[in-house]
């Protein structure tokens, strides 16, 4: 039962570490980031902070949803 346990634990860790669980947790949060300095009114703020939700799908080899925050990050940026 141990060994079932442990095997179901390493498993997890894995998933999360190196299959995308962490990226997917680094981009929510970049994503949260972002609307906090979007609804603070400060442009510049939200122009990085696009730029890091972007950079963070780039990261985890999502091109869909880093094409979406390119054209936020542009759009946010003129």
């Amino acid at each position: 039962m141990k060994a079932i346990i442990t095997l179901i634990i390493a498993g997890a860790a894995i998933w999360y570490f190196w299959l995308g669980g962490l990226d997917r947790k680094i981009s929510s949060d970049q994503i949260e980031q972002y609307k906090l300095a979007k609804q603070s009114g400060d442009r510049a703020s939200a122009c990085v902070q696009a730029k890091l939700v972007a950079q963070s799908y780039l990261t985890a080899g999502n091109e869909d949803k880093y094409l979406t925050w390119k054209r936020v990050e542009t759009e946010d940026c003129k």
